[in-house]
């Protein structure tokens, strides 16, 4: 992984099962997979000042450009913007 996403912050409790720097358009982002609380979801993290632009609305609809996007569990999209980083994340799954 390169060294513009190795401080991406991670809530103790949540464990990464995958992470992938991807391209979506002229924006580089870190793909992330990962469970919290038996739940699974994943996230795209972009830096927030390439972004900031950006509408909620915009966001996910980039988010739903990607192919593996909604794999079976399409749901709800959440959007959390901090200082450095801005965090999409989707594809929520629970357990039965």
């Amino acid at each position: 992984m390169t060294d513009r996403f190795k401080d991406v912050p991670l809530e103790e409790d949540t464990r990464l099962t995958g992470q992938k720097i991807i391209t979506i358009g002229d924006l580089e982002a870190l793909r992330q997979r990962w469970t919290w609380e038996g739940i699974r979801a994943q996230s795209l993290i972009f830096y927030t000042d390439e972004v900031r632009q950006l509408s909620d609305d915009d966001l996910k609809a980039l988010t739903r450009e990607v192919p593996w996007f909604g794999t079976g569990h399409e749901g709800a999209v959440t959007i959390v913007r901090q200082e450095k980083y801005t965090f999409v994340n989707f594809d929520f799954e629970t357990p039965p």
